[in-house]
């Protein structure tokens, strides 16, 4: 409802202007003022101009109009009877005044008369007169009255400022003298009487004593209340009305209307109706000229108000202009904020004002052009901005948490982390400022921050001391780092002592480091089972004598060793040789670094050494044909002798000991003397594996 207010705003325009004028058709009827029975015009070219009266009319006091009943050399008013007129011709203006009743007898009457006046018109003359304007002169000089009418040289003290003449003699003729009456003047004429009968007045200039003359268009002429703005209404007036008279009027675009009334209203006016009206009276005795009536109508401007934007959210501006091209158009800006603000002037003479309303507020535009308003209206929705909230589950973090943070106060959200939504879950590494700009539908907005609080980060190295032997002596110590404060230490199933807990079992455990603001970081660490050392040793022997020990033992230990001869040693690789062939019981105790024991017992037997001759003879003599391998801890398994001539060339093989070679070929033929190489491959009851090369010499 772009133009909501217009129609109260043109009433209190109208209002407002029909205070500041003074309207003369609304005196009362009788009065000075009043077309039907008050001030009327006077022409001399209508000879004798008479008024009758009758019995109770013309009853009103000329204090109505002059301020006093008492007025000049009158000493009071009955009936009276007021005419005005206008010089045309200038020079003197004897006027014959004279009263009969209806019987033909004389009536005393009397007069006066005041002037001159100036006006621009007719209407302008009786607004004028009606609304105070002009001041009456009220002399209190003695009646003026030449018994011959001859007021040549004989002014009587008349005039005397506005008043011209004035007598109140007992006589039924008396003559009103203006001298040196110029074109233009307007002149006014009060006849009254004393005697109160029935009777007629009748008025005339004095030929030969006459020279100025008064313009006779007054009789009938019109006026209007043009110029006027378009839409309203035409009034078009009779200015010299006449009893019992019709007034004809005629215009543009074949306007006739008739009407009794001196005010013909004419609604809703036109542009297209300027132009000249006539009228004409009908329904008189006496003659009547065309009045012309010259009528504007100015448009009416038709202002727009053009906005940048007509809805905003609270703290914008608007630019608000008049719209089109409107030469001459005189501008004001008022403004009423809604629902139940008053309206204020904020801008005048300018076509465009800058607005930064705090509410929705209608903004009106008055044009005045030619005196014509026209105005347009224009209401600026301010949308409020959002009020934005944020619900945060916690604003203080230990490193590594999440923190939900919800805004509302709008329908559409954006976050510094480019989230969309209402709602984020953040996790950050470091204290943040998360910031949000919140819309409503109007796409107001609103924005805020929060800070969310990251304590350091806790990080931890620790030290692991292992159980070993299956006893409960094993320890973690704690070194927390970053947070903030210091840490305690706590797991359900070890204690500590400050940052240490002792007599730990091998095995896993949970343990937490909470600094001073109740941030933690939960570790799980591993306590080592020691079992304590693996005895491991192997026999090994060079000979068949002296006995070798290997020791395979992991770890870094200690050693004592019994070799069960009652010889001991603390070496860990110990190489020991048996005096006498026997079983002996080698024990082996290692103790490890954290003072574990453990013990391993072998059985070793010593059983002398293995004999091979580097010579025989086999001559079938009885004595040394055959050469054999003599040694008692030789097995069976895994043994081989092989014998090669010095050619390399195989001449015996065994893999049983007990076989001798005789110094034949495996075909039963003898080999030749000489030198003759060996090998064996044996193990001995202990499992030590030998390998021995040697010569023998055949001697036939």
């Amino acid at each position: 409802m772009r133009r909501i207010f217009f129609l109260s705003l043109l009433f209190t325009i109208s209002c407002v202007a029909g205070m500041a004028q003074c309207n003369p058709q609304s005196t009362a009827n009788g009065s000075p003022c009043s077309q039907q029975t008050g001030a009327n015009p006077f022409c001399t070219d209508e000879n004798p101009y008479g008024v009758t009266y009758a019995s109770g009319v013309g009853t009103h006091n000329a204090s109505s109009f002059f301020g006093s009943s008492s007025i000049g050399c009158l000493g009071s008013t009955p009936r009276p009877a007021y005419y005005y007129m206008q010089i045309d011709q200038p020079g003197d203006l004897l006027i014959y005044i004279q009263q009969y009743n209806t019987a033909g007898s004389g009536i005393d009457v009397d007069f006066a008369c005041w002037g001159p006046f100036t006006a621009a018109s007719q209407t302008d003359f009786m607004e004028q007169l009606c609304c105070g304007q002009y001041t009456f002169t009220n002399s209190n000089l003695s009646s003026h009255r030449p018994t011959n009418g001859n007021h040549n040289g004989n002014t009587g003290g008349y005039p005397d400022g506005t008043m011209v003449d004035c007598s109140y003699y007992a006589d039924y003729t008396e003559w009103c003298y203006i001298p040196n009456a110029q074109t233009g003047q307007w002149y006014i004429l009060l006849l009254t009487n004393f005697n109160g009968s029935a009777g007629q007045i009748t008025f005339s200039p004095v030929a030969g004593s006459s020279t100025a003359t008064t313009n006779c268009n007054l009789l009938n002429s019109g006026d209007s209340n043009s110029p006027i703005c378009e839409g309203g209404t035409l009034e078009l007036y009779v200015t010299a009305p006449q009893s019992g008279a019709t007034y004809n009027w005629t215009g543009p675009n074949g306007f006739a209307q008739s009407t009794t009334n001196t005010t013909l209203q004419v609604p809703n006016a036109t542009a297209n109706m300027s132009g000249e009206y006539h009228m004409t009276m009908t329904g008189i005795s006496q003659n009547s000229n065309e009045a012309v009536v010259d009528v504007t109508i100015y448009p009416s401007p038709t202002p727009e108000i053009v906005a940048d934007q007509e809805s905003i959210c609270l703290g914008e501006s608007v630019h608000l202009s008049a719209g089109g091209n409107h030469p001459g158009y005189s501008y004001k800006w008022s403004a009423k904020p809604l629902p139940d603000g008053n309206f204020s002037i904020i801008a005048t003479y300018t076509s465009e004002v800058d607005v930064t309303p705090e509410q929705s507020t209608v903004y009106v535009l008055i044009a005045e052009a030619n005196e014509c308003t026209g105005l347009d209206s224009l209401v600026i929705t301010v949308n409020p901005n959002p009020v934005v909230e944020l619900v945060i589950d916690d604003p203080t973090l230990c490193y590594g948490q999440s923190a939900t943070i919800t805004a509302s106060g709008g329908s559409h959200y954006s976050w510094s982390n480019g989230s969309t939504s209402s709602t984020i879950h953040v996790t950050p590494n470091e204290t943040t400022n998360y910031s949000v700009e919140v819309k409503t539908d109007a796409l107001c907005s609103g924005d805020t921050t929060v800070e969310i609080i990251v304590y350091p980060e806790i990080t931890e190295h620790h030290e692991v001391l292992p159980a070993h032997c299956h006893q409960a002596v094993g320890s973690i110590t704690m070194h927390a780092n970053g947070g903030m404060g210091s840490f305690t230490y706590t797991c359900n199933t070890a204690s500590f002592t400050d940052s240490i807990a002792n007599n730990l079992n091998s095995g896993s455990y949970t343990i937490t480091s909470t600094d001073s603001v109740g941030c933690f970081i939960t570790s799980t660490i591993d306590v080592a089972h020691v079992p304590g050392p693996d005895p491991c040793f192997i026999f090994s022997t060079s000979d068949d004598v002296n006995m070798v020990i290997t020791n395979c033992t992991q770890g870094n230990n200690s050693y004592f060793w019994d070799f069960g001869d009652g010889v001991t040693s603390t070496e860990t690789h110990p190489t020991h040789e048996y005096m006498d062939p026997g079983r002996y019981s080698v024990n082996m105790i290692a103790v490890d670094e954290y003072n574990c024991i453990d013990s391993l017992r072998q059985d070793y037997i010593i059983n002398g050494p293995v004999y091979i001759a580097n010579a025989f003879s086999p001559n079938g003599d009885g004595i040394n044909d055959e050469i054999c391998i003599i040694g008692k801890t030789i097995q069976n398994k895994e043994f081989l002798w092989v014998i090669y001539d010095r050619h390399g060339s195989l001449v015996f093989s065994s893999n049983n000991p007990a076989i001798c070679w005789d110094g034949t070929l495996p075909n039963g033929k003898e080999v030749i003397p000489g030198v003759y190489v060996y090998r064996i491959k044996y193990r001995d009851v202990n499992g030590n594996y030998f390998e021995r090369d040697g010569n023998i010499t055949l001697i036939r």
